[in-house]
């Protein structure tokens, strides 16, 4: 029945030892980016992750298909491209979970890894593409691949609207307009 009614491809194995940290981690995500799934060539503004309890180690990204107005649908893959830039929980987080969620990047003057709290972070990065046109944020189903590490770290990435060739400008609009609102409930 599971495989029946679910794609599969919005399914990822974690390590039990880590679930709990990494569904935590996984519902943070949900309420501040988009996803995308290349297998469906979707894009899911509103989604909830869950744990499969019927299924050991398995966590779903399951999208909300009453809101039928936020799911986006024949976005090519090449149009969804990697930023280079990944997110991940700060072990140094307090309880109140400010600054938790981080971005980290390597550095075009040094080399070195460093990194930044998400919401500062995505500032940069909204500056960085301007001459790229808008910076849209998205995280790929493909990247929930936690079961052979126990961090959370996920690769960020974007939908370029200039690759979206085959969608009406009102279609590129909608999906700005939804992608830019959720950014705008980031708090961390």
């Amino acid at each position: 029945m599971f495989n029946q009614t679910v794609n599969n491809n919005l399914v990822c194995e974690i390590d039990n030892s880590t679930e709990e940290k990494t569904v935590g981690f996984l519902k943070c995500l949900e309420d501040s980016l988009c996803l995308f799934s290349g297998s469906v060539n979707k894009l899911y503004a509103d989604f909830k992750i869950h744990s499969v309890t019927s299924y050991k180690n398995k966590v779903i990204a399951r999208p909300r298909l009453h809101t039928q107005s936020e799911i986006f649908h024949d976005i090519p893959c090449n149009a969804v491209k990697p930023t280079g830039v990944y997110l991940f929980v700060s072990e140094a987080a307090n309880d109140n979970h400010s600054e938790s969620l981080r971005l980290a990047y390597k550095s075009n003057k040094t080399g070195k890894i460093k990194s930044i709290s998400l919401k500062k972070g995505m500032k940069l990065l909204q500056k960085k593409y301007r001459n790229k046109g808008e910076f849209l944020p998205v995280i790929l189903n493909e990247d929930f691949k936690f079961k052979k590490s126990n961090k959370q770290i996920m690769q960020l990435h974007r939908v370029d609207i200039n690759a979206l060739y085959f969608s009406s400008d009102f279609e590129k609009r909608d999906i700005t307009r939804t992608v830019e609102s959720k950014l705008t409930t980031i708090t961390y």
